[in-house]
C-alpha cells in the first residue's frame, strides 16, 4: 500500500496500524478492541509495534511482580 505516514509524514509504502486500544466499546462499528487505524511507512510501523510489546511485558510483569509479593 502506498501513502503518506502520519507520524514522520513522508509519502512512502505504508501499512494500517491501530491507533489507539478502546476496551470497552460500545460502537460496533470498530473492530473489537481496536480503534481508528492509521498509515504508517514501514519503518514507524515497525517502531510502534516494538513499543507497544515493550509496554506490554512491562505491565506484564509488573503484575506478576505484585502477585508474587502477596
Amino acid at each position: 500500500m502506498c501513502g503518506f505516514c502520519k507520524d514522520c509524514m513522508k509519502e512512502t509504502e505504508t501499512k494500517l496500524y491501530h491507533s489507539e486500544l478502546i476496551l470497552n466499546t460500545k460502537n460496533i462499528s470498530k473492530s473489537e478492541g481496536l480503534g481508528s487505524k492509521v498509515e504508517l511507512c514501514l519503518e514507524c510501523y515497525e517502531k510502534m509495534v516494538i513499543s507497544e510489546q515493550i509496554e506490554y511485558w512491562k505491565v506484564h510483569i509488573l503484575e506478576e511482580k505484585n502477585r508474587s509479593v502477596r
